[in-house]
Formats: C-alpha cells, structure tokens, sequence
C-alpha cells in the first residue's frame, strides 16, 4: 500500500515556523549575551546591557534596576526612560526579597511601600536577579508600547536573561569590592607611608615646640584645613598649645571644667553640638581629635572645617588619630631626654659636690696625749651637707668643729667649703669663741642666700687644763657622758650661722674627768627613721653609748653607725651620718 504524505493547514505550519523563528531568535540574543556578560566585568556595563538588550527586543520604554550588596537595602543602580529626580534617594530596605517574578498590579493589593512607589514609576513588571539561594537584584520594567500585558513566553525570555545575568552580576559586585578593597589598601599604604615620613619628621626634633610646628603643618596638610589647635596637658595645666589661622585665641581662657572635658575625650569627635566646648567653637573648630599616651589623653588637636567643604570620614578621622598619638610620643620623648639630661647634669653636679665633701673632711686626726679622737661620716645617696674638723692650734690645744648644712648637692659643698675656710683661718687668731663664731655668722649672712644657713658645734680641746670649750649654733647639743654615767648636754651658743647679722654667741666650758665621753653627732643620727616611721632617737644614742664605756672613739663610732643602720634596715638613709667623738683616758692612760 503506497504512503502519502499527510497534509496541514498552511496557516498552521506557519505560525509554528513563525514561533520557532522567534525562539531562534531567543536563543541567539540570550546566546549573544552570555558572551558579552561574561567578556565584561564592570558591574554598570553588565546592568545597562541587561537592561537594554531587554528593552530592545520587547521596545520596553522603561526599565531599571535595584541592587543589594548587603541583602536587604535595595538602591537603584542604572535607568533607562525615567527622570533621575525621581529616582533620588530611592531606596527600599526588604526583608524578604521576591524570588519569582510579579506584575506590580497584583502585588499592589498588599500596598507595601516599595510596591507602591515602582508603580508611581509607572513599572508594572519586576524580575528577581538571583544568586543561588539569595536575590541580589530586582531588575524592572514599565509597560510594552503595544498597551498589552506580558505573556507567558515574554517573561519567560525576561526570567532567563535576567537568570544569566545574574552570575556575572554577582562577579561585578566581587570585583566592585576588590576595586574598594584595593583602592582602600592602596589608600592605607600611602597613609602609612605617609605617616612614617611624618613620624621620622617630628622624632628627629627634641624641641616640643617644634614637634607642635611640624604636626601642625602635617595635619592642615593632609586635611585640607586652614585653621587647627593643638593643646598638650601635663598635671591639670596646658604645658604646650600652638594655634594656626585661628582669631583672638588665648588658651589662658581656658578654664579647669574645660580642661577636665578634654581630657575625658577618648576617640575624635564632631563638637557641633558638644556641651560645653562652646570656646572651641567660638575659635572657629568643628572636630577635635585626641592626643592619647599610655591610655590617656594627653593633648587635643582642634580641626576647622576644610576648604572645600564635606565632613571628615572614618578613615580620615583614624589616620589623624594616629598622626596625634605619634605627635604625643614623640612630645614625650623630648620630655624624657629632656629629664634624661637634667638627670645627668644633676649627677655630675652630685659627683662633683661629693668630691668636693669628701676633700674637705680631715685626711688624718692629731694625736692627742691622754685623750682618744675619731671622726666619721657615712654619706647618703645624695650629697649632703654634714662637715666636721680637727685643727691643731699648737702642742697642748685641738679645735674641733662639726656641722650640718641646709640643702644638698653642689651649694651645700660649696656653702661647707666657705666654712671651713673661715674656721681654719680665725682658729689661729687667738680670739674667743664667741668672737669667732660672730665673725663666721655674719661671714655667711653675706656669702649666702635667706634660705641657706649653718648649725655647727665649734670647740677647742685644752690638753693641758683638760677642759673643751664651745659655742653652739643651733646644732644638735652634744653629749657629755661622764664616767660615772651622768650626761650633760653643751647646748650653750646662740642662733643659727646664716639667718642675720650681728647675733651674739655664748661660750660654754665642761672640764673633763677620766672616761668622759664627748659625742657629736648630726641630725642624720637622730632622724633615722624605720619602716615604722619611728626615729633612732636621742634615747637611742645614749643607750648605745652608756652600753660599753671600755670601747675606743673610733669603735664606739662605728657601733653607732652599726645600730643606726640596722635600726632603719627596712627604710632607707636619708640623710648624712656624721659623728666627732672625744674621750678622755685620763693621766694612768696616756699613749
């Protein structure tokens, strides 16, 4: 049997050929796309091609589309037919992004905002942009020119040349963020270039001054600004201030309140509308950035607002914060070197006054017959003024001085050098004591200052008579020690050296018995103190002393300087310890 062909209708076959043609067409232009997506990695390139490819082949009149890079805010990316003004500020924040395509007028029923204001856009058709699970875009479209609705088969094509467009989308936004990364990597890297040249700068000057000039020029540099601050605190008082293109600036105004805010200030701030930084403002300043040192803020620097207006961002506002706390370190550091240096001239000056003490004590003490003599004197850490003397006026006499200086350090030393000269040259004069004294009073009334002044104890040993006459100016009395244990004190004199002109002095006179002890000691004897704050005491000389009346001057000295010492083991010595101690053996004994 012979196989005919069968026939269709010719209108039939040609809409179906009509149809095929129009998917070829489809797919060429989906096809034509892919490739230019994936030849484009400039996120507005691919967005205006997706949107025009599609406003082209269906003569849509207008489109946009809405792209979120943090998942809920959706901001308008690119437009084609819809005035910019209107499309200002457009932003809509979903949490719950459509995922199927919708007709703007069945989604309107809800009334949602976003809805709402597409439709006074005139869009009638929204299509999710995907990535994987998550809509990244809402691409739109206002009405087709034919006034007829969307088929099937035309979303259909929208669906998927927005579907393809979304991974190169989603590649456009990585690299979009790479660019940011990089530009903002690229931006930090000349920051810290930037502010290791600045850095280099202000630590190559010692001189807090112009530490302040070169930070100064920096920051209005950097920022673009021509009015700054720059205040640096130091015990509740500014220590530092330079101010540039400010007007009727006195930082003696400000007053303790101020201050105190400012030092509460712990991360840059606008101070608009700040309580009580009204002087900043009036001085034409709109930020402040702190100056911070070991966790506190030490210092601020007051911005104006920049030349070509816009305020500061993070990232400015984090580079002056470190520019400041490096000015701050390097302020501190000039302080320190500055400190370092006093520091030093201050020891030289203690090493030089301690020399000097230590040339002035007797090298060796004169035989006496019939009487043992010792001297000691243990210096502090810091040179004091402790002085004491052996002179021989002739065979059968010994003047015998001690004395306590105000003040330490070189003047003291100098103050002791001046004494001694002056006792050494009237001790050969044969004049009374109280002469002598009067004479070196006023001597020191002339040669120091009002606030430096002298106790001393000066006397003379008469070998032959076996007595020791003195006169004591304003020193620790000594201690006469009889044999017997009897104690009296040689507190017969008169004022301090120093204090004013023409001060009457006493003479007193003990005669001396056999194993009586003359003791003479400094306040750095008495005074030492314990951990407790308890001082040695006169109780405590004396008991030590009456302890063992067999010992020599020089071993009742060192027991002395013994039990001080481990009476303020705990503490620390303060003070000199200076000791001249006077036995008489008596006739039996004589060396």
């Amino acid at each position: 049997m012979e196989k005919t062909e069968q026939a269709f209708p010719a209108d039939s076959k040609g809409d179906v050929q009509s149809e095929l043609d129009e998917r070829l067409v489809e797919l060429t232009s989906l096809f034509e796309v892919t490739q230019r997506l994936d030849a484009s990695l400039g996120l507005k390139s691919i967005l205006d091609h997706v949107l025009l490819t599609a406003m082209g082949k269906m003569l849509i009149g207008k489109g946009l589309i809405l792209l979120s890079r943090d998942g809920i805010n959706f901001t308008v990316e690119t437009s084609k037919g819809i005035m910019e003004k209107r499309l200002d500020s457009l932003t809509f924040a979903l949490d719950s992004a459509p995922s199927k395509s919708l007709l703007v007028e069945d989604a309107a029923v809800g009334k949602e905002a976003w809805i709402t204001a597409l439709q006074e856009l005139g869009i009638v058709l929204v299509l999710p942009m995907r990535a994987g699970k998550r809509t990244m875009g809402l691409v739109c479209f206002g009405p087709k020119p034919t006034g007829y609705n969307y088929q099937s088969a035309e979303i259909d094509f929208l669906s998927s040349l927005t579907n393809i467009a979304g991974t190169s989308v989603h590649n456009g936004l990585v690299v979009e963020q790479l660019r940011i990364v990089n530009k903002r990597l690229d931006r930090k890297i000349q920051e810290l270039n930037t502010l290791f040249d600045i850095g280099k700068e202000l630590n190559s000057s010692l001189n807090p001054r112009k530490i302040l000039q070169l930070l100064t020029y920096a920051v209005m540099g950097q920022m673009a600004i021509n009015r700054s601050l720059i205040l640096v605190f130091r015990e509740h008082r500014i220590e530092h201030s330079i101010a540039q293109g400010l007007k009727d600036v006195d930082v003696e105004t400000i007053d303790g309140r101020l201050l105190q805010r400012l030092t509460l200030i712990s991360e840059p701030m606008s101070i608009r509308e700040k309580r009580g930084l009204g002087e900043l403002r009036r001085w034409g300043l709109s930020y402040v950035v702190p100056m911070r040192h070991q966790g506190a803020t030490r210092g601020i620097i007051g911005l104006g607002e920049r030349m070509y207006g816009g305020p500061y961002t993070l990232d400015e506002l984090e580079f002056l914060s470190t520019l400041a706390n490096q000015g701050m370190i390097a302020i501190e550091n000039a302080h320190l070197f500055e400190e370092a240096l006093e520091k030093e001239r201050l020891e030289e000056e203690l090493s030089i006054a301690s020399r000097i003490q230590q040339g002035l004590l007797p090298k060796s003490i004169p035989p006496v017959e019939g009487f043992d003599l010792a001297g000691l004197n243990i210096p502090s850490k810091q040179v004091g003024g402790d002085y004491y003397d052996f002179i021989s006026l002739h065979q059968t006499k010994v003047a015998i001085a001690i004395a306590d200086v105000s003040g330490k350090g070189a003047p003291a030393a100098l103050l002791i050098a001046n004494l001694q000269a002056s006792l050494r040259t009237l001790a050969g004069e044969n004049k009374p004591l109280s002469e002598i004294m009067s004479i070196v009073n006023n001597l020191a009334v002339r040669n120091t200052d009002i606030d430096k002044f002298i106790t001393a104890v000066y006397g003379v040993l008469d070998v032959e008579e076996k007595t020791f006459a003195y006169s004591n100016a304003g020193h620790n009395p000594p201690f006469l020690v009889r044999g017997d244990g009897a104690q009296e004190l040689l507190d017969r004199g008169g004022l301090v050296l120093g204090m004013m002109r023409d001060v009457p002095y006493e003479e007193g006179m003990v005669r001396l018995r056999p194993n009586d002890q003359i003791v003479m000691f400094t306040d750095g004897v008495t005074e030492a103190m314990n951990s407790k704050e308890e001082e040695f005491g006169e109780e405590g000389l004396l008991r030590t002393i009456r302890e063992d009346t067999s010992l020599s001057a020089e071993a009742l000295g060192q027991k002395i300087v013994q039990r001080v010492k481990a009476f303020a083991a705990k503490g620390q010595q303060q003070d000199d310890i200076t000791l001249v101690i006077l036995k008489y053996l008596g006739e039996s004994r004589r060396t």
